[in-house]
């Protein structure tokens, strides 16, 4: 999977220039990649056979990449308004080899998605014109993203990625308050609350920069009555 990590890579380079269009196309181009390395594992496993042994690690590390340069977290923040997360995601060649391929590739899989939606959702807020139908595309990808996640955590008996998690939910909130859905806004605060609270009992370590972000989020907007919809 390593050429689908590189195409990732490139693509969060393009999103930090700016060029969301081609960052789009390069993760397209890394699904299908990920599609045919998945169907050749199979091919050559069998449907029975999707894990190597002596591969023990189901965790995955995330890592962020933040996409300076375009508007910074404080314009999010302004009167109560749901603050996007606007850092890419991507994993360590290494942290994926340590995992069963199918895990891998879901995880990765999610990554992709998630990142695209971001692009979108970014093109969107430069974009005005085109607006609507950059958020309509990031909202997809977001639920499909979503829906891996749950079926995997549900496949698997595994929590799901805390960071992933709350990266999805967080930004699906952050539509949602644009089209002023109140209580799809509400759902996806109460999920990161949930998320929030798993890790912390598992002794996760969700505090830093990277998570100060959901927090405040949760502080400022869960259980309000209204919140303003998100800048853009």
């Amino acid at each position: 999977m390593t050429s689908v990590l590189n195409l990732n890579t490139k693509a969060i380079h393009l999103m930090r220039e700016g060029l969301y269009t081609e960052a789009i196309t390069l993760h397209h181009q890394a699904l299908k990649e990920l599609r045919s390395s998945v169907e050749r594992d199979q091919h050559a496993e069998g449907p029975k056979n999707c894990t190597s042994e002596g591969k023990q690690q189901t965790f995955i590390p995330m890592q962020t990449v933040c996409l300076s340069g375009y508007l910074s977290l404080s314009f999010y923040q302004d009167h109560h308004a749901f603050s996007l997360f606007s850092q890419a995601l991507t994993i360590d060649p290494v942290d994926l080899e340590a995992v069963p391929s199918v895990e891998g590739q879901n995880c990765l899989s999610v990554v992709i998605l998630y990142n695209m939606g971001l692009a979108h959702q970014l093109q969107g807020m430069r974009d005005l014109n085109k607006q609507k139908k950059r958020f309509k595309s990031a909202m997809s990808l977001y639920k499909m993203a979503a829906s891996m996640l749950t079926k995997g955590s549900s496949d698997t008996g595994e929590q799901v990625n805390g960071l992933l998690s709350l990266a999805v939910s967080n930004n699906m909130g952050h539509l949602y308050s644009h089209f002023c859905e109140e209580q799809e806004v509400q759902d996806c605060l109460q999920w990161i609350c949930v998320i929030l609270e798993l890790d912390q009992l598992n002794y996760q370590d969700l505090v830093g920069d990277d998570f100060n972000l959901f927090h405040m989020n949760v502080f400022l907007l869960h259980r309000q009555d209204a919140v303003a919809a998100a800048a853009a």
